[in-house]
This record gives structure tokens, sequence and C-alpha cells, in this order.
């Protein structure tokens, strides 16, 4: 089948669209020369003064004059090569972003984007199937005009909020774009990256697609992670017996038996365990309430299990828990199984928390705080989500430093 020249001419400026928008972030139009000339004159001046200066009052470095200005403008124009580099860098990986689709999920994207610290991401526009009312707004298009709108904005990533099926003529300009080189994501993953939380609000169904259904790191990952664990949690309780012993003793002598405190929890699996603390209320509180929302009854808490808690010293016996395999050093916070079976009807990606092993301390933990209610346990389901999709010893070790300057600094206690 023979194409006109018009449908040429397209052909080509699609195929060319990658390539144009590797050449538009290897020039700066908008950077005028006088820029460099200004640079390079602050820059011999400053040699020059920099120099005078190390000649006049440090002749222990044995350098005239002119050797100092020497060094002092070859370590200048390094400065300024390095600072050039990563300004240059940043604006090569900012990320050009068209929405495809409406929503609430293309709401909550746009205004996450707007206050993500350091995010690359920019919102170019949006493709709505109607765009009646958006009529003068030159940042929406309708779905007939996706091609158009990303090579005259330089799209670099679609991202689709709505999911579903999609009209033919949008999957089509769409895989027209991918093509062209242009990357095509869906909004939990881009949500997720941004913000280090998965949005189940916004996960349905259709997104499950995307959720993967194993946590991230393997079996290699696992085996070295349960040696860490091992290792760890050994060496601590042998670090602090002494302690433990001093601590159970206190509390045997101020508020009587039981030292422990007791409680069933979900852990891995959805197996239940028995948590263990170091007992800090009084024997007839009753532990934490049975259900989401119920709270501490803060009257109830001993003078010893005030201090026990500041200085979290309560937490210490979870090691031995640790070493016995019911939970990790780090990892999503185990919930009682009552408010638990709750949740689970609430969000239906609650039990993909029991896919790992709870942990000691988490990223929910540490970025969250502790839940009063059902809408804190989903804040914090955010991110345990976001761990056991990106869990790496990398992040456990960066979960893990956090967690010790937040006890030495009595941080959120």
């Amino acid at each position: 089948m023979e194409l006109s020249v018009e449908q040429l001419a397209e052909r080509r400026v699609s195929v060319s669209l990658y390539s144009e928008k590797l050449s538009s972030l290897q020039s700066h139009p908008d950077e005028p020369r006088w820029r460099l000339r200004t640079t390079l004159i602050l820059l011999s001046a400053g040699s020059a003064f920099v120099g005078a200066v190390v000649a006049l009052f440090d002749p222990a470095l044995r350098l005239d004059l002119l050797d100092a200005m020497v060094v002092a403008a070859i370590a200048l124009i390094l400065m300024w090569i390095v600072a050039y580099i990563r300004s240059r860098g940043r604006s090569a990986t900012e990320r050009r972003v068209l929405l495809v689709g409406g929503g609430p999920g293309a709401d909550a994207l746009t205004e996450l984007a707007a206050s993500a610290r350091g995010s690359t991401v920019a919102l170019v526009g949006r493709a709505e199937e109607s765009v009646a009312d958006e009529l003068g707004r030159a940042n929406v298009t309708g779905y007939a005009g996706i091609s158009r709108f990303v090579r005259e904005n330089h799209v670099s990533e679609i991202v689709l909020t709505t999911p579903g099926a999609l009209p033919r003529e949008c999957v089509a300009a769409i895989a027209e774009c991918y093509e062209s080189g242009v990357r095509v994501s869906t909004l939990p993953e881009v949500y997720e990256e941004l913000s280090e939380r998965v949005p189940v609000e916004l996960y349905d169904y259709s997104w499950l697609g995307t959720f993967p259904m194993a946590p991230a790191g393997g079996l290699v990952f696992a085996a070295s992670k349960r040696v860490v664990d091992v290792t760890v949690s050994a060496g601590l309780l042998v670090l602090l017996s002494p302690l433990i012993f001093a601590v159970g003793a206190v509390i045997r002598f101020s508020s009587g038996h039981p030292i422990f405190f007791r409680q069933l929890r979900i852990g891995l699996n959805g197996e239940p365990f028995y948590l263990m603390k170091f007992r800090t209320m009084e024997t007839n509180a009753g532990g934490w309430g049975a259900r989401v929302g119920d709270v501490v009854d803060r009257e109830k808490i001993t003078p010893v299990g005030k201090w026990l808690r500041r200085l979290y010293l309560d937490e210490i016996p979870q090691l031995f828990l640790v070493l016995s395999g019911h939970m990790s050093l780090v990892g999503p916070r185990p919930m009682r199984a009552e408010p638990a079976i709750e949740m689970e009807q609430i969000v239906p990606l609650w039990r993909v928390k029991y896919r790992v092993r709870p942990g000691v301390t988490g990223l929910g933990q540490i970025r969250f705080g502790y839940a009063w209610d059902a809408a804190d346990e989903i804040e914090r389901l955010k991110y345990d989500l976001y761990y056991i999709r990106h869990r790496s010893m990398r992040l456990d070790l960066s979960i893990a430093a956090k967690t010790v300057i937040r006890v030495l600094t009595l941080a959120g206690n």
C-alpha cells in the first residue's frame, strides 16, 4: 500500500520524535553566550585574588604568585565544571509528563508532583476523552490530539491515570508515542515513586496487575536478611543482657508480676504469634484496646513503664522473637489480631503485609509513627507496602540507621 506525502511526513515526524527530544536536552538555546563570558571573567578575577592571598599569607607552601594563581584557577574551573554538570544532569533527567485520563487519581498525582521535594517530574498537561469544559486551556487535549501534544510539548512520559479499557484512538496514539521513545507508566507506579507510599485508595482490581504478588528481593535477599537478623539479634541480646535483667528486676519490685506483656499479633503468612514486651501498664489494664480506634489508658501506665516507653526499653524483648523467627529486625509492624481482621475488610491489600515477617521497626513506623485509628493504619500501610515492593539491604540499613537516631534522640516518643 502506497503512502501519501502527508502520511510519510507524519511518519518521519513520529520516528524523529525521540532524537529531537535528545537533541533538545543537549542544547540550551535559552542560555546566552554572555553568561559564559561573564563566568570566565569572574573565574579569572577570583583566581587572581585567591592566588594573591595564598602567596602573601601562606609562604610555607613555597608558591610564588603566578603558581598560586594557576592552582586557584584550576580549582575554580573544576568547581564550575562540577556545578555545571550537576545543573545539566538535573535538566536532562527532568520528566515531562502527560496525564492520560481524569478522575481523583489524576488530581492526587498533580498535587503530589507539585509538593514533592526534589521531584524531577513536570506535569505539562492532561489528555481527557472530553475536553468541552476545558476550552481555552493550553495544557489540556483530547485523546485524538495526544500525538501532536507530545511532539509540541516534548513530553517524555505518559502516565495512565484511569484503569480499565481506553478508546481505540487513545491506545493507537499512545502506541505511536511509545514507538517514538516515550515512556508509558501507570498512576500507582509514579505515585509511589514520588511519595514512597503505595496509594491503596487509588488501587482497584484493574490496577492489581501492576502490583507484584511476591515481595522484592527474592530468595537470596530473604536468606541474607535472615542471617543478619539472627546475627544482630543474638549479639544485641548478649550485649544488653545486664540491662534486660536490671529492667526485669525493677519491674518485679515496683509493680510485681508479670515482668513481660504478651499480646496476640498477626505475623508471616497470617499466622498468629505472641508479641512480647516489658510490661509498662498495671496488671488490670488489659493491654491496648482490642478494636480499631481504641486508645491506651495512660492513667494505667506505671511510673517505671513511663520511662521504659520514653527510652524505648520496653521493645527489647522483641529481639527474642527475631531470634526465634517470628519477627525480623526491619519490616511492617505487626497488628493485634482483632483489629487486623477489621482492617482486612476495609482495605483489600491489607493481607499483602503478611507476605513478609513483621519487624521491630519499619518504614511505616519511621515515616508515619503510631497509628491510633483505622485512618492512621491505612496511611501507615502505604509505607509498609512500599517497603514490601522495594525492600533491599540498602533500604533496611536506611531504616535501621533512622531508628537508631530516633532512639538516641528520643524522637517521636
